[in-house]
């Protein structure tokens, strides 16, 4: 015979089952977006290292561009304040285009990433240089002419 004060085994067993599922259902969205932003940045890897680094005197690639951007993705497509290495980045990037043609090629390949990668907020886009202190005359946006 069961007791008034004990729950049915059933009961207990459906309740707890609930509650497992819902941390489950929220475990698996916050792995999801952590596998999306590793995926991004997994890319943007394997696009620097596809193409070699640049020696002294020669064009900027977007190997070079992508490699250095890599650590601004979640900066780019969630927006909040860019990481350090972010703006590293970014440093490397003015450092390495200094002239017009570098800075041509730079655009470009911004624009690349950016049309790759369509969840890339334009508005954070545009004003990354800026958040991370840096006054760069090469404009980030996915719809640019870059040869002006």
């Amino acid at each position: 015979m069961l007791s008034v004060n004990n729950p049915s085994p059933k009961h207990k067993h459906k309740h707890k089952n609930t509650i497992s599922l819902s941390r489950f259902s929220l475990r698996f969205q916050n792995t999801k977006k952590k596998i999306m932003k590793g995926i991004v940045i997994a890319m943007l890897v394997v696009l620097a290292l596809a193409h070699p680094m640049v020696q002294q005197g020669e064009a900027v690639n977007c190997g070079q561009v992508n490699l250095n951007l890599a650590p601004c993705v979640t900066y780019l497509t969630s927006g909040g304040v860019p990481p350090e290495a972010c703006y590293k980045g970014v440093e490397n990037i003015k450092a390495i285009t200094q002239t017009t043609a570098d800075r041509q090629q730079a655009c470009e390949c911004f624009k690349a990433a950016g049309n790759h990668f369509p969840n890339v907020k334009e508005d954070a886009a545009t004003t990354l240089p800026g958040k991370c202190g840096i006054a760069s005359n090469i404009p980030i946006s996915k719809s640019i002419n870059c040869q002006k």
